[in-house]
């Protein structure tokens, strides 16, 4: 697993106490990709990705072709307000439906 830190500062004037932690990651079959992230309170899901594509190997993702999530719920609304110890994780397409891969499965059984 590939780890990576990085600091973000909107303001000048924030304190410790306006930082949290949370974890952006991307798993490929093989391996995967974390990102930890200390972040000033009220920050979105779209800027912790704006700020994790400034990292390798997020920097290579087109972030409209994935879908998001924190913690396997997907997030429709990019601009949801993260919470400490979030891990925000970007999802790839799916190559086969899972659907169409149980039937397949089945119609299998069935033939056996």
């Amino acid at each position: 697993m590939h780890f990576a830190y990085a600091l973000l500062r909107f303001m000048s004037d924030v304190t410790e106490q306006d930082l949290i932690e949370i974890e952006v990651v991307y798993a490929l079959p093989r391996c995967s990709h974390s990102l930890i992230l200390t972040i000033p309170l009220g920050t979105t899901v779209q800027q912790a990705l704006d700020l994790a594509q400034e990292h390798e190997p997020f920097s290579k993702l087109d972030m409209a072709e994935y879908a998001v999530g924190i913690y396997y719920e997907v997030v429709k609304d990019l601009g949801r307000v993260l919470k400490p110890d979030d891990r925000v994780e970007i999802y790839r397409p799916l190559l086969v439906d899972p659907m169409q891969q149980r039937h397949a499965r089945a119609e299998k059984q069935l033939k056996r």
